[in-house]
């Protein structure tokens, strides 16, 4: 019985083994494309991969609509919570800028920069060496009465030796 079984067994493997090979051989190779543009490749942080430690965004704006207030809103994702922001008062009064994250209503900050002048602001200098919380952000300029004009650069990292 045991044998019977066993060449059965041998048998079965020997025509599946046949099967696929002659499935496999008529069938031919999809020919290749040669790419030019460059392949973005993403990875997913859910199975344990470290995503590159690189900067996530770098941004820059205009903050001039006419009005005494301008709002810039932008968002920092998981593993970049390093943020350094170059703001320009480009008016001739003074402005003030507040930096809230939209969730919590937290203030990192509310500073004037006067008339013509410029102020870079680095989280790991400011009292936040782990990072900032992701989520929203809006900056805030107030002109006091008078028209905002000014420009604000942005940056993202996951690590503070990124944003010199």
């Amino acid at each position: 019985m045991k044998k019977t079984v066993y060449l059965a067994v041998l048998a079965a493997a020997a025509i599946l083994t046949a099967a696929i090979a002659v499935g496999a051989s008529s069938h031919s190779a999809p020919e290749l494309e040669t790419v030019t543009a460059p392949i973005q490749v993403t990875t997913s942080s859910d199975k344990g991969v470290m995503p590159p430690l690189a900067v996530d965004k770098t941004w820059s704006d205009v903050a001039n609509n006419g009005t005494g207030t301008v709002v810039h809103s932008f968002s920092i994702n998981p593993n970049y919570g390093h943020l350094k922001l170059t703001i320009e008062n480009l008016s001739g009064h003074p402005v003030t800028v507040n930096l809230e994250h939209t969730l919590t209503d937290r203030q990192y900050f509310s500073i004037t920069i006067a008339a013509h002048s410029s102020y870079t602001w680095k989280n790991f200098e400011q009292g936040y060496p782990q990072g900032m919380r992701t989520g929203d952000y809006k900056l805030t300029w107030n002109g006091g009465g008078y028209a905002v004009n000014g420009t604000v650069g942005g940056k993202l990292a996951s690590q503070t030796t990124e944003l010199p």
